[in-house]
């Protein structure tokens, strides 16, 4: 693999974005091995890992929309930062290793990325929904409804803007046409995603693993 042909600017913030993403993915999972975590929520890293071949390719930027984020939001609200972070780094790198063009540094990000990105969504999530993660607790839409919208709306902004920014260092074409063309589109993806794991939550004590595999 080799590595991107990058500014010092851009490299810099590469650099940046994949040291942050692997210390929360370190972190995460120095947590799950010390805390007494269910391991239940490898059932969803797993799914998460079966349905990323499904991902979305956009080729005009290059750039990939994956439709994972159903099992990632739902480990965030039942698991906890730590298993969503693990859980979408495992996405990334899986996406990184089946794509066809790949190098050092798109690996890196790909994984690192979105690490960032679903950790500070969930724990905004958790700071401003005053809960502990959801697995084998009963809680009502009316106190998940807003800190659900937030989760999603971060992780979408988050996302969003990493990968904009890298697309524009790489290529220095304006992120403005993808915006435009594209994050609607996205957005869209994450937030039925959301409505899904809205689904989940209120369904929680009928729930098998079986369906939601399904």
């Amino acid at each position: 693999m080799k590595t991107l042909a990058l500014s010092r600017a851009g490299r810099a913030f590469v650099l940046a974005v994949i040291a942050l993403g692997g210390v929360l993915i370190l972190s995460s999972l120095f947590q799950l091995a010390l805390e007494p975590t269910t391991p239940y929520w490898l059932v969803l890293a797993v799914l998460t890992l079966f349905t990323a071949p499904l991902s979305l390719r956009i080729s005009s930027v290059r750039a990939t929309v994956t439709v994972t984020e159903t099992f990632v939001f739902a480990s965030a609200l039942l698991f906890g930062p730590a298993a969503a972070t693990v859980t979408v780094a495992l996405d990334g790198l899986l996406l990184s290793v089946s794509a066809k063009r790949r190098n050092v540094h798109r690996v890196l990000f790909n994984i690192g990325e979105p690490a960032i990105s679903v950790w500070v969504a969930a724990q905004l999530f958790y700071l401003v929904s005053g809960v502990e993660p959801l697995f084998g607790s009963a809680v009502g839409l009316g106190q998940l409804l807003v800190p659900l919208l937030l989760l999603t709306t971060s992780y979408f902004v988050l996302n969003t803007a990493f990968i904009v920014t890298a697309l524009w260092f790489e290529t220095r074409v304006s992120p403005f046409p993808f915006l435009r063309d594209q994050a609607i589109h996205t957005g869209l993806n994450y937030f039925a995603c959301c409505s899904f794991v809205v689904l989940l939550v209120l369904n929680l004590d009928n729930l098998t693993f079986a369906a939601v595999g399904v």
